[in-house]
Formats: C-alpha cells, structure tokens, sequence
C-alpha cells in the first residue's frame, strides 16, 4: 500500500519538475504527467493544488483544441477549488470555462460561466478580471449576433481593464479585440458615440443584466 508520505515526495518532485519547465521555457511535461500530478494532489488530499492542476490541464487540452475534454477537466477543477474556498482561483476557471464553451459554440453555456465569473470576480475585488469576464459576455453577444449589445458590454469591460492598467484582450481568444472593433465600425459614429460613453459608466449589475437571454 502506498503511503502518504510516498505519494506527497512523488508530488513534489513532479511539481519541482514542472517549475523547472516553466522557469526553462521546455514544454517536455506531458497532457499525462501533468494529469498524474493533478491526481496524485487529490489523493493525498490537496485539493488547492489539484484544482489548480488540474485546471492547468484544462488549459492545455483547450490549446490542443480539444475544448471538449477541457470542459471536463475545469468542472473537476473548479469542484476541487470551490469545496477549500479558493474564490479568486474559482473566479478564473468560471472565466476560461466561458471562453472553453464558446470555442465549443456552446454560447449560452458560455454566458452562463462567464456570468458566474462576474460575481465572483466582483466578490474577490478584481476590476482586471471582472472585465476579462465582461469581454467573454461581449464576444457571446457577438457570437449571438447582438452587436451594438456586444460593443456595450466591451465598452464596460474596456472601463474595467483601465482601472487595473490592462488591455483588451484575452489569451484564450487573442481575435476578440479585432471582433469588436469590427462590429464598432458596423455602427454609424453618432450612435456608436453615444453607446460607447453610456457603457463606460455601467457598473458589472447593469452590464449583467444587458446580457440577459433575451432577443
């Protein structure tokens, strides 16, 4: 039988491995090992670090384009982190799970994880990611075909991302930027003008309830 001091020294030379290839720039860790660290992080009942790990794995199962196992992983994942209270890690895989969806052309199941981003973003204080969430609710609308719905929501996100000094843009859909400005230059200025300056203003409630389910 393998003892827990057994499996706690096999995890931590897989994860000082994992540094190590994260300080290095080697991609060597596999979709495998890395499913084995997450594991092994379970059993030994460090559920912060399996969820993390696991929504590590998550990530890259998504970057193999295989957003449908990845959806499974962050649901494993995000059951590890909410059951230790680990909020702000919650808050992000609600937000990748979102992103995991659309790129699955789930879009309502996308609203729904991004939506549950903004809460919990909003609940642990973070302007960065409740308008990295916000941007994930614009580009379901875009998908949905709602653009001037869309182009409001970015507008209150872009407000979000410059009070914590960051850009528009997020790594799981580098195009959305360029989505965005394409659906902008859809819209005659006068109008465009005057939804981007009310959007700006909106608080995250009030631009929730713009991506409500309805036409």
């Amino acid at each position: 039988m393998i003892s827990d001091w057994t499996l706690w020294l096999e995890w931590f030379i897989k994860s000082l491995v994992l540094i190590l290839g994260l300080l290095t720039g080697f991609a060597y860790l596999t979709w495998y090992e890395r499913r084995a660290l997450a594991r092994i992080q379970v059993r030994i009942g460090d559920h912060e670090g399996g969820g993390v790990a696991q929504s590590f794995l998550a990530q890259m199962t998504f970057a193999q384009g295989d957003p449908g196992t990845a959806s499974t992983l962050y649901r494993e994942a995000l059951a590890m982190l909410e059951a230790v209270g680990d909020y702000p890690e919650v808050a992000r895989v609600h937000c990748e799970m979102g992103w995991t969806a659309l790129a699955a052309s789930h879009p309502r199941a996308a609203r729904e994880s991004f939506r549950r981003a903004v809460h919990a973003y909003e609940g642990v204080g973070s302007a960065r990611g409740t308008g990295q969430a916000l941007l994930g609710l614009s580009a379901v609308e875009a998908a949905l075909g709602r653009s001037e719905r869309a182009v409001a929501i970015a507008a209150a996100a872009e407000a979000f991302l410059a009070r914590a000094g960051s850009v528009v843009a997020h790594p799981m859909d580098p195009g959305v930027a360029d989505r965005i400005a394409a659906l902008k230059a859809s819209i005659p200025k006068g109008t465009l003008d005057g939804l981007v300056a009310r959007a700006r203003t909106l608080t995250a409630a009030e631009a929730l309830a713009m991506a409500a389910d309805q036409p």
